[in-house]
């Protein structure tokens, strides 16, 4: 029994390190970047900046694969609720919590903003339109995701690991 029980541990550090190593190597891709959309990169501090701020503010959790979900929709989202006649600016983000927090990141006005307009959206049309409308602009964009924060699907949303922010080597990017 105790040759079974070692040799698990040996089996349990091996198999460890074979993750941590492939975990290493997929991060080392984008060194720093969580994510790019189209032309705009946020850095993996961006984005944990902006989870705590946007915990802070709703006294929610956001973990930074919540904030890099709701970045690579940002752009559709907002697109979407144009073309349904929603709008909302930044200022009007910014005005909206200045007596909470009057130092909002840019990020976190982006993210505030596309949780808004997805909310008026749920409200004023029907699901199946938005869905179709936010697939449709989605297709259009050039998105790169850090792996530990998931992968995109091929429809190019967001698919969490199953450990947030512990990179899945089963999970290949790309795939």
């Amino acid at each position: 029994m105790n040759i079974r029980h070692q040799l698990t541990k040996r089996l349990t550090v091996g198999a460890s390190a074979i993750v941590l190593s492939f975990g290493l190597a997929a991060c080392s891709a984008q060194p720093g970047t969580a994510v790019i959309v189209d032309d705009e990169e946020y850095s993996e501090d961006v984005v944990s900046q902006t989870a705590r701020e946007l915990t802070d503010l709703s006294g929610n959790p956001f973990t930074p694969t919540d904030v890099v979900n709701l970045l690579t929709i940002n752009k559709s989202v907002i697109a979407v609720g144009e073309k349904n006649n929603i709008t909302l600016s930044g200022e009007d983000v910014r005005n909206s919590f200045a007596e909470v927090n009057d130092n909002l990141s840019d990020s976190s006005v982006e993210v505030l903003k596309t949780i808004h307009v997805a909310n008026l959206l749920s409200q004023n049309i029907d699901e199946m339109t938005f869905s179709t409308q936010l697939r449709e602009n989605q297709e259009n964009l050039s998105i790169e995701v850090n792996p530990r924060y998931g992968k995109l699907t091929e429809e190019k949303f967001l698919s969490r690991p199953i450990l947030d922010g512990v990179f899945d080597p089963l999970v290949q990017p790309g795939n």
